[in-house]
């Protein structure tokens, strides 16, 4: 585990991540969470982990759709975006960035 209970590393590829907005020292007092787990392909970064919505609080199946779509978007794009850049990095740290401001 890293970060406490937000982010657990299974494995290299293996990881789950809790979204949590932040609310100061109310974290406990959250009417929203998402619990994603994310396994990353052979091919990673050029093509986009996979992930699955294990969990979530406070969304409702229309909201919870959007949010789906809206992180495999952004998968996709940064995917594109490394291609285009042949760089070696990856971009899971901009993708983590991108659903916590979501």
């Amino acid at each position: 585990t890293i970060y406490g209970d937000v982010i657990n590393l299974d494995s290299p590829t293996k990881y789950s991540m809790k979204f949590i907005p932040y609310i100061g020292d109310e974290q406990s007092k959250a009417f929203v969470f998402v619990q994603i787990n994310f396994n990353l392909p052979a091919t990673y970064p050029l093509d986009p982990p996979l992930f699955l919505i294990a969990s979530q609080k406070g969304l409702d199946e229309d909201n919870l759709e959007k949010f789906r779509k809206a992180v495999q978007e952004k998968f996709i794009e940064f995917a594109a975006e490394y291609k285009a850049a042949a760089e070696k990095n990856g971009y899971l740290y901009e993708a983590t960035e991108y659903i916590f401001s979501s």
